[in-house]
């Protein structure tokens, strides 16, 4: 007996496993690792599948974190720490987060997935990211069962990375996120200060300005099946880049401070180099994002990886940059 997987990946192609276990609380998860740890069987972990490259086949049981609670661990006049499940999705908890005045992930709107995937990515957007706002988390080793709690600095958070995901140890149960109760967004991002310039924006204003920048340049993976950002902007050595720059004077340039490197477009290079709306094999890249693979009718995600790949040996030829894939690929064929 299989299980399919087709319907809890948003790139909508074919996977399959041996079975499915379904956990919505932290004893549940404990159980369900016990439970593949004394069979000596292979478990995968999934939240909202929306970081993820799924191949034919992942061996063993699929563990779907479904894990909603949502808990004021403080609540004072100029702040909250709350603490919520894995399961709950991500952008229903920036939503629920607006309504209730506290600020803080409004720059993070629209992004798929769930709130367990978030420090994984640690994800970010607009000038924010997750670590900006994280307090701790509750995380259950894979391999002995024991709970550990994680501050921020044991995250080891970097640019869409984290320890979660460099050593896959870890399933994480619950996080804690500090909020203020302070109207004041984050307009540090230069599109969102150009379109706020002369206003008094809002944490309420900013999220729909944000939400409507999304929805215009990035496909809904409900209606088109995509993981958002197939690709990590690039890192490199400010000489590398003053080196691509005299060739190429239309390359932007952001530098990291306190480094001596500096974080290019992968969007403005793949752009330049001409791969924007292109199409194979059921494979295309989006039209308004190309930073963005969308499913055109692939049946597995080893076509997505095809084009990918295709995508970063072009670019360094072109301008001796390599791309790194932002999604998690899983399974074999």
């Amino acid at each position: 007996m299989t299980v399919s997987l087709r319907s809890f990946n948003t790139l909508g192609v074919d996977s399959e496993s041996d079975a499915l276990a379904e956990v919505d609380s932290p004893q549940s998860l404990l159980d369900a690792v016990r439970r593949g740890l004394d069979a000596g069987s292979a478990f995968t972990v999934f939240g909202g599948g929306s970081n993820l490259v799924l191949k034919r086949r992942i061996s063993g049981t699929i563990v779907r974190c479904s894990d909603e609670a949502l808990d004021v661990l403080v609540d004072r006049s100029d702040g909250v720490l709350i603490e919520v499940g894995a399961g709950y999705n991500w952008d229903r908890l920036v939503q629920t987060c607006i309504s209730r005045g506290w600020n803080g992930l409004e720059n993070l709107v629209r992004i798929p997935g769930t709130v367990g995937g978030a420090p994984v990515q640690n994800i970010g957007a607009y000038g924010v990211e997750i670590r900006d706002r994280f307090h701790s988390l509750v995380a259950l080793n894979r391999h002995t069962a024991a709970w550990q709690e994680f501050s921020v600095e044991d995250c080891h958070f970097s640019y869409r990375n984290s320890v979660f995901k460099t050593t896959g140890d870890w399933i994480i149960s619950r996080v804690r996120l500090a909020l203020s109760r302070d109207d004041a967004p984050v307009l540090t991002y230069p599109e969102v200060a150009s379109r706020v310039a002369g206003s008094n924006p809002t944490i309420v204003s900013v999220a729909a300005m944000i939400g409507a920048i999304r929805a215009a340049k990035l496909p809904d993976p409900s209606l088109v099946g995509n993981v958002g950002s197939f690709f990590k902007n690039p890192v490199i050595g400010e000489a590398d880049a003053e080196r691509i720059r005299r060739q190429y004077d239309w390359l932007q340039v952001h530098p990291i401070p306190g480094e001596a490197r500096v974080k290019l477009s992968a969007a403005q290079l793949i752009d330049r180099a001409g791969w924007k709306g292109y199409e194979e094999n059921g494979v295309g890249v989006w039209a308004s994002q190309p930073l963005v693979l969308v499913n055109r009718g692939a049946r597995s995600g080893s076509a997505f990886l095809a084009l990918a790949e295709k995508i970063r040996t072009d670019l360094i030829d072109r301008y001796g940059v390599s791309l790194e894939l932002e999604p998690v690929v899983l399974g074999q064929d």
